[in-house]
């Protein structure tokens, strides 16, 4: 509300504001991060968004000009990466077939990384900032694919589009296993990532606790489970700093035991 009423969300190139190059980006800077903030709220809590996009005409910043500094580029790209998760949660809080609009978000995802600066690509020996960033993106594909994965379907038939769902989000865990795995060896400990890790966690948790229980291979399964033995320690840790982490981990853990899981 705050970034509405000093007028952030605006473009202030028609106006006569006699702000230098520095002020612009701060002010573009602080707004997209409230932007970004607001759309992570709402896929934590699985409410609207408070920020519409038709009201906001302040620009991004330009990712091919070597002016722009390297925090308006990382800003950039979360919010590109969240204005994509954006759609993907109108789907998931709406109506609307999930199958007809999973394609074009799916190719949005994928054009995203490949468009993203050289110095923003994962690395295990980048700055923790980055781990989050490729951890989000893993994160939304779950969410984008696991309403067409169809997890615990009696069935043993299932279509190719499923399949393929299914298995793009188990990989898509293991991703986020093996990111918070070398988060842990590169910096020390997971304690010290920001609190939107949760969320991500939990998403590959309960995908790695559904795969598990399908049993279809047991090479598979193995590796589902050290994965998951991973996040599970991922959240013991960041228990230590972020408390509500407990609440999430015994929701986890009770549906590990009802399922025969927690040995």
């Amino acid at each position: 509300r705050l970034a509405y009423e000093l007028g952030l969300h605006t473009d202030t190139a028609c106006l006569d504001t006699h702000l230098s190059a520095l002020d612009q980006e701060v002010r573009g800077i602080v707004f997209w991060s409230c932007f970004n903030l607001d759309r992570e709220w709402a896929l934590y809590l699985g409410r609207p968004q408070s920020m519409k996009l038709e009201d906001i005409s302040v620009k991004r910043p330009n990712l091919t000009s070597c002016e722009v500094s390297c925090e308006a580029q990382f800003s950039a790209a979360w919010t590109g990466l969240l204005e994509i998760i954006g759609g993907i949660c109108d789907i998931l809080n709406g109506h609307q077939n999930p199958e007809k609009k999973m394609a074009p978000l799916d190719g949005m995802l994928q054009n995203w990384q490949t468009g993203l600066n050289p110095h923003l690509a994962y690395r295990s020996d980048q700055v923790p900032a980055i781990f989050l960033l490729h951890m989000q993106h893993a994160a939304a594909r779950i969410l984008l694919h696991r309403p067409i994965a169809q997890f615990g379907k009696t069935t043993q038939v299932q279509s190719p589009e499923s399949e393929s769902s299914r298995q793009i989000c188990i990989e898509n865990a293991y991703l986020i296993a093996d990111l918070l795995q070398e988060y842990s060896n590169t910096h020390g400990s997971v304690s010290t990532m920001s609190w939107i890790a949760l969320h991500m966690i939990a998403t590959a948790s309960t995908t790695l606790i559904a795969a598990v229980v399908e049993r279809r291979d047991a090479n598979d399964a193995r590796r589902q489970l050290l994965c998951l033995r991973t996040c599970l320690e991922s959240l013991n840790e960041l228990e230590k700093s972020h408390v509500v982490t407990r609440r999430v981990k015994k929701v986890i853990q009770h549906a590990m035991r009802l399922l025969n899981l927690d040995a």
